[in-house]
């Protein structure tokens, strides 16, 4: 990997220079972005473990391993206890991952959608308790709306404390795929500079032929011809030039010479002065067209990518909250608010379900769903009023829910149902009990009035 893919930090007041990867930086972006679209309001936070080499005061950022989080707490990045150990677990397992050969944890991640670029006290706490080394370093990441992302490193002071207040110094994240273009311009400029010295290399061991124009000259004329002086050889022109004039015939299919101005052994051989000039106007007018319709072409896909680049998303996302499935998008996105109706498509396993939704589900932004397997696909659909239709996919992958709380309610079910039963045998037994005490109090009284008379 060149250096022409790295990034560089450095403040006056950090005793750490650090160097980061532009692919690197673009794999977090997407991370970062991806938690940012999860609810319609500030999205999720998310971490992940920073992987590179550590030599003396620089440290060079070369890979990452993202960091699960339950959101136990909510929306931001706090590790619970189950999150802390598996956190402890991916660290022991990355030491043996050959993918991370010869590279060491030199800090951690995390994206503040609702704060800005600082720690918390649970980034404070994380920073410590796992990336507790005097080299090792935070990287505080902001998203905004817009797409574009603000950062900034927290480095250790020489004493071991850090200034959480704010970074030394923020920057904001390059352009997405930075180095690949970097990439592309170092090897197209290398490859141009190949090619010019294999066609000067070319041209110096042997001879340029000649136009067909000239070589058919001496055939014409009785006497021998003479032998091409060299001078003229070393005077053709140069090797763009030439290409250009090919690239005209192939695309025109005109024939156009390789030397317009090459002298001409007989006049009957080359055509008319005037002739020649109409057709090279003939081929300006032919380039000038050319020119404008890439012209137009080139604003209307701008145009189309523009138009693209705009359209909201419907920020679809499944999460899990106290043992119950969330199945949540942005009810405010343009795609949403003008909805006539929906489909939500939710295969739980090997079951599919589909369920309609007016255009007055769509404006509550969510949907509750208790899951079966630990494979949930749930595929958003919303139906415009022009009859297009909007779509996103979205996935949960977990545990499966525990089996045995189904068997402990089949179990209570049952006794509920046992006892209802000996209510009901109760109530009757009492009922009949109550018609047989008044049956007698009747006959009592009836013997009563007899021994009266």
């Amino acid at each position: 990997m060149s250096d022409a893919t790295f990034g560089t930090w450095s403040a006056a007041a950090s005793p750490l220079t650090i160097e980061y990867s532009l692919v690197v930086i673009e794999e977090i972006r997407h991370e970062v972005a991806e938690g940012f679209q999860k609810l319609s309001r500030g999205g999720i936070e998310v971490g992940g473990v920073l992987y590179g080499v550590h030599d003396g005061q620089t440290i060079r950022i070369m890979a990452i391993r993202p960091v699960t989080c339950e959101h136990a707490a909510g929306p931001t990045f706090r590790l619970s206890e189950r999150d802390r150990a598996a956190l402890h677990e991916q660290i022991r397992q990355d030491q043996a991952d050959s993918r991370l050969e010869d590279l060491v944890c030199v800090g951690w991640y995390v994206s503040h959608t609702r704060t800005e670029i600082m720690l918390t006290e649970s980034d404070q706490e994380v920073f410590a308790t796992f990336f507790g080394k005097p080299w090792q370093v935070t990287l505080v990441v902001r998203p905004s709306r817009g797409g574009n992302m603000r950062a900034g490193f927290f480095v250790r002071d020489r004493d071991g404390t850090v200034n959480a207040g704010q970074s030394l110094l923020e920057f904001n994240f390059p352009d997405r795929l930075a180095a690949v273009f970097e990439n592309r311009v170092e090897n197209r400029g290398e490859n141009r500079g190949d090619r010019r010295r294999d066609i000067r290399g070319s041209f110096a061991e042997k001879p340029v032929p000649e136009p067909r124009g000239v070589s058919r000259a001496p055939r014409v004329a009785p006497a021998a011809p003479a032998p091409e002086p060299p001078p003229e050889v070393r005077s053709y022109p140069q090797p763009a030039p030439v290409r250009s004039s090919s690239g005209l015939t192939s695309l025109f299919g005109e024939p156009v010479p390789a030397q317009a101005s090459a002298p001409a052994s007989e006049p009957a051989e080359f055509p008319k002065p005037a002739s020649a000039k109409k057709s090279s106007g003939k081929r300006w007018i032919w380039l000038v067209a050319a020119l404008i319709v890439i012209a137009g072409l080139a604003v209307t896909g701008a145009r189309f990518l523009a138009s693209g680049v705009t359209n909201e998303t419907l920020a679809l996302s499944v999460l899990e909250r106290e043992g119950q499935l969330n199945i949540e998008w942005n009810r405010q996105a343009a795609p949403v608010s003008r909805a006539v109706s929906g489909t939500l498509e939710i295969a739980d396993g090997p079951q599919t379900r589909t369920i309609p939704l007016k255009a007055a589900d769509l404006a509550l932004g969510k949907f509750s769903y208790k899951r079966d397997t630990g494979d949930i696909q749930v595929r958003m659909i919303v139906d415009q009023p022009d009859g297009k239709k909007v779509q996103e996919a979205s996935r949960f992958l977990g545990p499966a829910p525990p089996k045995g709380n189904d068997d402990e309610l089949k179990t209570l079910q049952q006794r509920r149902d046992e006892l209802q039963a000996e209510v009901d045998r109760l109530k009757q037994s009492n009922n009949q009990q109550a018609e047989r005490i008044q049956q007698l109090e009747r006959t009592l009284k009836i013997l009563q009035t007899r021994q009266g008379n």
